[in-house]
């Protein structure tokens, strides 16, 4: 039994791993979002949360077992124009400056993103205290923008990092269309926000200025497809650069450092 769950185990993490080194281009495929609309219907009354497809817990501890593995051997080796690509000069940062930043630029409606999800999950935990990670929802089209809106929305009114993976879940795994206001009104009400208030939020001042500036983020960053990952506003990788996950995982880390010491030498 115990080998059989293992197997399973793993070839979800392959999937996944291949899904995230295809990324949603800013050319979104319509039947992508046709599909989702043509499957379960997500509008109805959402009175506890749902149960997840996937066993999620064990998928994060194997990822975060392979990525502190990844991280481990290092080889610190990466060439910018092959590896990753470094924008013309800091474009500007998305926190406070007072740590490094690892960006993820993502969309719950993008299967590559979900693909990536474990490996960037388990990252986000190994980061060292000067370190931070931070998504950013693309609005690639007009559905993704309904989902970045919805990210923002629940997050102000606070929404457990639960919801997250169970946001992607309900639309790459239960395949349920979750493209409008009224479905993830009653998706995070699930989660202990009121329908209301989250639709008046969705339309709210914040958001709308959170939006217009992830939108001039992701071009100043030169993001055409996710995920992508910036690192301190510097440098752009994707997964199809990287050409494996634990390669990718391993160049944010080598970003990470050069950052890292680039920092020391200007505050010296």
């Amino acid at each position: 039994m115990f080998q059989t769950q293992s197997i399973k185990l793993t070839s979800l993490i392959l999937l996944l791993c291949i899904f995230s080194l295809s990324a949603c281009s800013k050319k979104i495929d319509s039947s992508e979002n046709n599909s989702a609309a043509q499957s379960t219907n997500s509008t109805q009354k959402a009175d506890k949360r749902p149960e997840l497809g996937q066993n999620y817990q064990a998928l994060y501890a194997k990822a975060k077992e392979n990525v502190a593995n990844a991280l481990a051997r290092n080889p610190k080796n990466f060439i910018n124009g092959t590896h990753y690509t470094t924008l013309a000069g800091q474009q500007g940062l998305v926190g406070s400056g007072e740590k490094i930043e690892i960006v993820e630029f993502f969309s719950y409606g993008c299967p590559a993103c979900f693909g990536a999800e474990s490996s960037m999950h388990a990252y986000a935990e190994l980061l060292p205290e000067d370190v931070e990670f931070i998504r950013v929802p693309v609005s690639f089209n007009p559905q993704y923008e309904i989902l970045a809106r919805g990210y923002y929305s629940a997050k102000a009114l606070g929404a457990s990092e639960e919801a997250h993976i169970a946001l992607f879940d309900a639309i790459h795994v239960k395949r349920q269309n979750m493209y409008s206001t009224a479905a993830l009104a009653n998706f995070y009400s699930a989660y202990g926000i009121d329908k209301a208030t989250f639709k008046k939020t969705v339309k709210s001042f914040s958001v709308n200025a959170l939006i217009q500036r992830d939108k001039n983020l992701a071009q100043s960053f030169q993001v055409s497809g996710v995920p992508s990952v910036v690192v301190n506003g510097k440098y752009l990788t994707g997964g199809r650069k990287a050409g494996t996950m634990d390669a990718w995982m391993q160049i944010l880390d080598f970003l990470a450092d050069k950052e890292r010491v680039q920092k020391k030498w200007t505050t010296k």
